[in-house]
C-alpha cells in the first residue's frame, strides 16, 4: 500500500502533468494547419522543435526532483513546507510551458517568452537546492539545472544582440532567427541529459535487481 506521503507527491505530480500535456497539445495546435494541404506551418516546425527539446527535460526533470526530494527520501529530512512551497514553484513553471506553446507561430515573442522560462526555471532551480531539497542530498542536479539554463540564457541574449545587428536589406534575419534558437534549445536539452543522465535514469539498487 503506498503511504500518504507518496500518495500526495503522485497527486501533485498528476496536476503538473495534466498542465504539461495541455500545454503540448497548445503546441501541436499551432504547428498544424488543417486548411492546407500540406497540414504543417514550416513556419512553426523550428520552434516547435525548439519547444518540444524545452518541454520534455523540463517535465521529466521536475518530476525526478518530486520524487527524490519528497518520496525517495525519508520524511525528516525534508524541511517542513517544502512540499507545498516547491510544487507552488513547478506548476507556475508548468504555466510558463502553456504560455509559451501559445508563441509556437510568433518568432520573436516565442524567443523572449522562451529566456524568461528558463531564467524562472534557473530560480527555482536554486531555490529548491538551498530551501527544499532533502538535507542529506548529495550530487544533487539542481544547481547544475541552474548553471546550464543560466548560459542559455546569456546564448540566447547574445542571439538577441546578433540578430539585431544583421542588416535585414541583405541577410535572412529570419532563417538565423530560427536555425539559432533551435540550435541553442536542442544543444541546451543535450547539455542537460549528458551532464544530468545519473538524475533522470538512476541505476537499480541490488535489492530492485534481486525483486525482478
Amino acid at each position: 500500500m503506498e503511504s500518504g506521503r507518496r500518495r500526495t507527491v503522485a497527486h501533485l505530480q498528476t496536476l503538473y502533468t495534466v498542465v504539461v500535456g495541455v500545454a503540448l497539445a497548445v503546441a501541436l495546435t499551432n504547428l498544424i494547419d488543417q486548411q492546407s494541404a500540406v497540414p504543417i506551418r514550416f513556419a512553426a516546425l523550428p520552434y516547435f522543435v525548439a519547444y518540444l527539446f524545452t518541454l520534455v527535460p523540463f517535465y521529466h526533470g521536475a518530476l525526478r526532483h518530486l520524487d527524490i526530494a519528497y518520496f525517495e527520501t525519508s520524511a525528516n529530512s525534508t524541511r517542513p513546507g517544502a512540499l507545498m512551497a516547491d510544487w507552488s514553484l513547478l506548476f507556475i513553471e508548468s504555466c510558463g510551458l502553456l504560455a509559451l506553446a501559445l508563441l509556437v507561430n510568433r518568432p520573436v515573442p516565442f524567443m523572449f517568452a522562451l529566456i524568461a522560462l528558463l531564467a524562472f526555471d534557473a530560480v527555482w532551480a536554486f531555490t529548491a537546492h538551498l530551501a527544499f531539497s532533502p538535507r542529506s542530498a548529495v550530487g544533487a542536479a539542481e544547481p547544475r539545472w541552474a548553471k546550464i539554463n543560466i548560459v542559455t540564457v546569456l546564448a540566447f541574449v547574445g542571439v538577441l544582440v546578433y540578430l539585431d545587428s544583421v542588416d535585414a536589406e541583405t541577410k535572412p534575419v529570419d532563417l538565423y532567427r530560427w536555425v539559432l534558437v533551435t540550435a541553442v534549445a536542442v544543444g541546451r536539452t543535450i547539455w542537460d541529459y549528458v551532464w544530468c543522465w545519473w538524475y533522470y535514469y538512476p541505476h537499480e539498487t541490488e535489492g530492485e535487481q534481486r525483486g525482478r
